[in-house]
């Protein structure tokens, strides 16, 4: 059977991912705000919109994700839309979050800059 909730998302970690064990530390979740961008063209002029997303990991994800995950790092995550209903003082409000299947560290300019900092001086001692 095809699964139809699919999602992927390519963006900026806006926060190190923070992590909760629960259940006598058998559960791991992994929260992150994860950061798209889209740009679109009006009247001659660029505008950019960015878009921040609820992102949750479980279990041995959410530790990799804690693991390698730091603000800036650029992602790739596959996972599905959840929602689900909170109480608050205010009523109940529907969250939409992302719910992890895996992810990828994506490339970023930044992160080549890191390594040749570190991998040029190794070379030349």
């Amino acid at each position: 059977m095809t699964k139809t909730n699919n999602v992927k998302l390519v963006g900026y970690a806006g926060a190190n991912p923070e992590l909760v064990e629960l259940k006598n530390n058998r559960y791991k979740k992994a929260t992150l705000s994860l950061a798209t961008n889209e740009s679109y063209k009006k009247n001659g002029e660029w505008f950019k919109v960015t878009t921040w997303h609820k992102v949750v990991a479980w279990n041995n994800t959410a530790a990799k994700m804690c693991e390698l995950i730091q603000k800036g790092s650029r992602l790739s995550i596959n996972g599905k839309v959840n929602y689900r209903q909170v109480k608050t003082d205010k009523g109940t409000m529907t969250l939409s979050e992302i719910l992890v299947n895996d992810f990828t560290i994506e490339p970023s300019k930044l992160n080549h800059f890191i390594f040749i900092l570190k991998v040029i001086p190794l070379m030349h001692t």
